[in-house]
């Protein structure tokens, strides 16, 4: 699915509103449920933002507000939102920081995430599972406004590929690696709560073939009101 431009704006164009309705005519904002999360509703003047499916590639620049993408998935399956600032580690002062939010049709909050692959690039590798036929809203920015451009990604992550060396004999009786690239699936494991006893685990994408995770896991440690009420692990 290309991506495509879209726009609504309330009609009425007067300056007075409350939670996105027309204090004047009563006229309704229909996009200031999301427009909110970035602290103001523009009404009376365009709200745009870009619809994506899947193997989305939008490059962004640094110094843009929230940039809102629409996204109605065709069926039920784990996705990997990821962000790639392209900057080397010499100049990361001038490196985008990115960060990205989900909200559902209503505006409600789901999951958010930067700063997720490691310590030294501040990007981030978001596993989300997207239900079918709902409507969410994908929301990005860049924490350093002085940086350079970045890209947001929007994959499906059912599988991926695997390059593998295998030895073959050859007709002369002699042996040669051959470099060849295989499939493997890809599980998506949801985010756990912390327990008193054990850590819980954000939103992760494993390969079992390759007994590893590909994103996500992030450890939340054990529940921080345990040490209060006198708890411990074991």
């Amino acid at each position: 699915q290309d991506a495509t431009s879209w726009e609504v704006s309330i009609e009425c164009f007067h300056e007075t509103y409350r939670d996105g309705v027309c204090l004047t005519c009563y006229s309704y904002c229909d996009h200031t449920v999301v427009d909110n999360l970035v602290g103001s509703c523009p009404c009376g003047e365009e709200y745009v933002g870009i619809d994506v499916g899947d193997g989305a590639s939008v490059d962004l620049a640094s110094d843009t507000d929230y940039l809102w993408f629409r996204f109605e998935p065709n069926e039920t399956a784990a996705y990997l939102l990821e962000s790639d600032n392209t900057d080397d580690k010499a100049t990361l002062n001038k490196a985008a920081d990115p960060a990205v939010v989900i909200v559902d049709a209503s505006g409600e909050f789901i999951l958010a995430a930067e700063d997720d692959i490691s310590d030294d690039d501040y990007n981030f590798a978001l596993p989300f599972k997207f239900e079918k036929d709902k409507r969410y809203f994908i929301g990005v920015y860049d924490n350093n406004r002085n940086a350079d451009n970045w890209t947001f990604t929007l994959n499906k992550a059912t599988s991926h590929t695997v390059e593998v060396e295998e030895t073959v004999t050859n007709e002369d009786g002699t042996t040669s690696t051959v470099t060849k690239y295989v499939e493997h699936d890809v599980t998506f494991v949801p985010e756990t709560e912390s327990t008193c006893q054990e850590a819980g685990h954000s939103n992760a994408l494993y390969c079992a073939t390759c007994e590893e995770y590909l994103a996500g896991n992030h450890d939340y440690g054990v529940a921080e009101e345990c040490s209060v009420l006198g708890y411990h692990r074991g």
